[in-house]
């Protein structure tokens, strides 16, 4: 139950601090903007939609990781400043609550 609740309340957090992010990168704006250009012109690929459905596929599989990469990127980066405010006195050590919770789930 409660692995659960954190593990909803991390989601959550992870889907806020992002779009609040991805809305001033201006990197990420421009590579959207260029993913849409370029699906438009794939789009219009004069190719055999068995062939347009094996890119699509890699595609999908490229994004998918990515996307998964990104998240557990995000979650060792919680991790390891979990880890490091303990090491550094700054957050107390629990063996209970929260943030034992936490120390148990990401082994900290």
């Amino acid at each position: 139950m409660l692995d659960s609740l954190i593990h909803m309340k991390m989601e959550r957090f992870l889907d806020e601090s992002r779009q609040s992010s991805i809305l001033e990168d201006e990197v990420y704006l421009k590579d959207i903007r260029d993913e849409t250009e370029l699906e438009q012109r794939y789009m219009q690929l004069d190719i055999p939609k068995t062939q347009k459905f094996l890119i699509d596929d890699y595609i999908a599989c490229v994004k998918t990781a990515g996307i998964r990469y990104s998240e557990l990127s995000y979650v060792a980066g919680i991790k390891d400043a979990v880890k490091m405010l303990v090491e550094e006195g700054l957050l107390e050590d629990q063996e209970c609550g929260v943030l034992g919770d936490m120390r148990q789930k990401f082994n900290l």
